[in-house]
């Protein structure tokens, strides 16, 4: 495990000072190293992101909301796993949400949206992946061709409080002065909701009714997603990883000298037969000539 000296200094080197601050929390196991990452740029102190560092592998704690953007922040903690050597994974829990607007606040879940509109979550668009992911995604296939009013069917037929929903389906053509047609699917509905709220006024009931559908949604169990635990691997490019690579490249290079070896052996065998037949003509021309003597 690194020592918390070069963790310090892996992070420092990232999160220069002055517009980044680095803290350091109790932390919540044995022998593991918490941290808060704070920016502080043009006078705005905000949390980036919340790290431990375990014997092999870093857990995001939480991804806030600072200068960088989230993936910037991911890009960073990547580099900081590979600068630290024994880091083979990074994991987190998906609780990555969306402000619909700013002056509101309002927020949907994003991985929802992403799944229904993209057929995976934005962690999975940077390989962050469940041990299941696979099955993931072939059962949230059926989405991209899915209509509307069949999802809004078998959300209402799932375990939800159906009047409920039934009351916020009603609302929608208020809202959105919109009524999807029977051949919309499941990803032109939703990406027609978002460009209404994106092209009018800013409006808490638009943002609102969004926030709620995607909740209904969750509540219905229907998206096949386990946002507990997601992991992306680490390609270190030392120890283990670059001797491998070394042993490939010497791999390849005794091949070639055993392909010349072997060339140069079927040349020596023909040098020696073209010796022996040499010899046997020698030896019989000179048998002939004993006769004739």
């Amino acid at each position: 495990m690194s020592s918390e000296t070069e963790i310090d200094r892996v992070l420092s080197h990232f999160f220069l000072e002055p517009d980044f601050k680095i803290e350091q929390l109790d932390a919540e196991y044995e022998d593991t190293f918490r941290y808060k990452i704070i920016s502080n740029i043009n006078g705005k102190k905000l949390n980036c992101v919340f790290l431990q560092f375990f014997d092999d592998h870093i857990y995001i704690e939480r991804l806030g909301r600072c200068e960088l953007k989230g993936g910037e922040t991911l890009d960073i903690i990547e580099k900081i796993a590979k600068q630290l050597g024994n880091i083979s994974y990074i994991s987190l829990e998906d609780d990555s949400t969306l402000k619909v607007y700013p002056e509101f606040d309002i927020w949907i879940n994003l991985y929802i949206y992403k799944i229904l509109t993209k057929g995976k979550s934005w962690y999975n668009s940077l390989d962050y992946y469940s041990d299941n992911y696979a099955e993931e995604l072939d059962a949230n296939a059926k989405f991209k061709t899915m209509k509307i009013k069949e999802f809004q069917e078998e959300i209402s037929s799932s375990d939800i409080n159906k009047k409920k929903y039934n009351k916020h389906l009603n609302d929608l053509t208020d809202i959105f002065s919109f009524e999807p047609d029977e051949s919309m699917t499941v990803p032109n509905f939703y990406n027609k909701i978002m460009e209404i709220i994106g092209s009018d006024e800013p409006d808490e009931n638009k943002a609102e009714w969004l926030e709620n559908d995607l909740n209904f949604v969750l509540e219905s169990q229907i998206i096949n997603y386990n946002a507990e635990k997601l992991e992306k691997r680490i390609m270190v490019p030392t120890g283990d990883a670059r001797g491998k690579m070394k042993k490939t490249r010497k791999g390849k290079k005794s091949k070639m000298k055993k392909g010349k070896k072997s060339k140069k052996g079927r040349k020596t065998r023909r040098t020696r037969r073209t010796r022996k037949t040499r010899k046997t003509r020698k030896s019989k021309k000179n048998k002939k000539s004993k006769k004739v003597n």
